[in-house]
């Protein structure tokens, strides 16, 4: 192993666990996905409801590609809606998720590595945000 390839590896993120899901770096074809659809995500100060963190784990845990190719498709529709019902079923889990994956979010967004920062989520604002006339 050379010096160069050794420095590649130590440059790369840490693999990134959230939920049952290995999410991927965040790459700019993921966040111009997730701009295209106007996820709160982008936007910034809002709690992510159920179904919008199940979408963000879908689209983040897929290459930027394959996340476009199959966005809308039955398989897409499929995870965001049983998701989101469980969150909405067990909202510690929803928050725990939450929690976790607010920390990678915020590790890919400032360049640092996942783990370094811990942003905890409110849970009376939390649950203030739920709506159930979203489908789930």
């Amino acid at each position: 192993m050379t010096g160069n390839s050794t420095y590649a590896k130590m440059m790369m993120p840490f693999p990134v666990r959230v939920w049952r899901c290995r999410l991927r770096p965040l790459s700019v074809q993921h966040y111009t996905l997730l701009c295209r659809i106007d996820h709160p995500l982008i936007e910034g100060d809002k709690v992510l409801e159920p179904g919008e963190l199940a979408m963000a784990l879908w689209i983040l845990s897929r290459s930027g590609d394959q996340a476009e190719a199959k966005m809308g498709g039955w398989s897409c529709l499929r995870f965001v809606r049983k998701l989101g019902r469980k969150f909405l079923k067990n909202t510690d889990l929803h928050l725990r998720v939450l929690n976790d994956f607010y920390r990678y979010w915020h590790g890919t967004m400032n360049h640092t590595r996942y783990g370094k920062r811990t942003i905890q989520v409110d849970p009376l604002k939390a649950c203030h945000g739920f709506r159930r006339s979203n489908g789930f």
